[in-house]
């Protein structure tokens, strides 16, 4: 069974979370994580970045 944690806030929600988009998929991509999630809150700076880094053929992409 796949773990997919859907709950993830990166630098984007400011003052929330010091976790960089680059850092937090290349974390995943090294723990054969097939799925990743990003859900900062109020806002979409990182939306753009995060769909680039994950190349969305190698894995499934969730944002809310």
């Amino acid at each position: 069974m796949d773990f997919v944690q859907l709950q993830v806030i990166s630098s984007g929600s400011i003052l929330q979370s010091p976790t960089g988009v680059q850092s937090y998929i290349e974390a995943a991509k090294a723990r054969g994580y097939h799925a990743l999630a990003l859900t900062d809150v109020n806002v979409v700076y990182n939306l753009a970045p995060f769909y680039d880094a994950a190349k969305p053929p190698e894995s499934s992409l969730c944002w809310a």
